[in-house]
């Protein structure tokens, strides 16, 4: 987005408490972040 505008989305949700999810809410990307989330976790 323009002039950070992501950024502020997410402190906005931050301070009001609103959920945010980490894919777009189809299956596939649902797969990719669980995906993701796991290999985070072996790494550290």
């Amino acid at each position: 987005k323009k002039k950070n505008g992501f950024k502020i989305s997410v402190e906005i949700s931050r301070k009001e408490g609103l959920y945010r999810q980490n894919y777009c809410g189809c299956i596939y990307s649902k797969r990719e972040a669980e995906m993701r989330r796991k290999r985070r976790r072996t790494h550290d």
